[in-house]
């Protein structure tokens, strides 16, 4: 996980859209997107792969 934040911080930097003093803050903050959105992904997912997308998003029928 440290090597992908790296790589995403270095392309960052390397693109001009952070300071290389920054770099640490954008690390920590794609790190907690990342951990934040993982199990609304793995529920997504289980719930297609079970066929149940509408159960999963919360759709309804009324």
């Amino acid at each position: 996980m440290n090597q992908v934040l790296s790589l995403i911080s270095d392309w960052l930097v390397r693109h001009h859209t952070i300071k290389p003093d920054d770099r640490e803050l954008y690390e920590y903050a794609i790190y907690s997107f990342l951990i934040s959105i993982t199990p609304l992904a793995i529920f997504l997912i289980a719930s297609g792969v079970m066929g149940l997308w509408g159960e999963g998003l919360k759709i309804r029928d009324s």
